[in-house]
């Protein structure tokens, strides 16, 4: 009895821990979204310079890959990075990458090397544009 009614009188104490760790994660989530659209407004950025540099002196019928950072790329890392941060408590898309990367350097070399290809590709875009709009000039 004496354990029952010492757990019933500290229920009110660990409902407001939960509630003061909700708070504190909420927060958090509010500033991973503010993070996020800075994250979102700088990719669209990129991959707007980036179809600059790709589609400039190409001819309208030609299909290139495109010359991006892709977004769903993004959020299956950012979600990774959430899988990581939780001990896999909060799943992240499994379908995209399984169980690698498994930490936030391996996060981050795999976002590094979209950038890289990125900017390997506006040079040669650039390049290739160039010589077409000096050569038709």
């Amino acid at each position: 009895m004496d354990e029952v009614k010492t757990a019933a009188a500290r229920i009110p104490s660990a409902a407001a821990k939960i509630s003061d760790a909700w708070t504190k994660f909420e927060a958090s989530m509010a500033e991973m979204g503010r993070a996020w659209e800075m994250l979102e407004a700088a990719t669209d950025e990129a991959n707007r310079l980036g179809r600059i540099c790709q589609m400039a002196g190409a001819p309208a019928d030609r299909y290139e890959v495109s010359n991006d950072v892709s977004v769903h790329l993004l959020q299956s890392m950012a979600g990774k990075l959430l899988w990581i941060a939780t001990k896999d408590k909060i799943q992240h898309d499994p379908y995209s990458f399984g169980n690698t990367p498994a930490t936030p350097a391996e996060v981050r070399e795999r976002i590094d090397y979209s950038l890289n290809s990125l900017k390997v590709n506006a040079q040669r875009h650039t390049e290739r544009a160039l010589a077409v709009i000096q050569r038709d000039a």
